[in-house]
């Protein structure tokens, strides 16, 4: 239960820091935004190369597609505001489905 709403607050920060950086991206440059993605996206890799039980196992899979859709979109110069939208809504929707409040 413990890891549960640590992980729980873990994927609120990627969260917050997706939220903040759609926020931020109209304002920002192109290289900018590149970077603050990569952020998030090590962000990601943090949290995932953490140990886990595999009971979590699920939840981490949303967050890997979308650190690897994140470098993908930076690497490529894709689009990179519809990349983080969808991150955005996978997230929400692992969060979802993880059943702890964020606080």
């Amino acid at each position: 239960m413990e890891r549960r709403n640590y992980l729980a607050v873990r994927m609120g920060d990627v969260l917050t820091a997706l939220e903040e950086l759609l926020k931020a991206g109209g304002q920002m440059g192109a290289r900018s935004l590149a970077r603050d993605a990569e952020q998030v996206a090590s962000l990601i890799r943090r949290i995932i190369q953490s140990s886990w039980p595999n009971e979590h196992r699920r939840y981490l899979l949303a967050l890997q597609k979308c650190g690897v859709a994140l470098m993908n979109a930076v690497e490529e110069k894709g689009d990179l505001e519809g990349v983080l939208n969808s991150c955005r809504a996978e997230v929400q929707e692992a969060l979802s489905k993880l059943g702890e409040p964020l606080r």
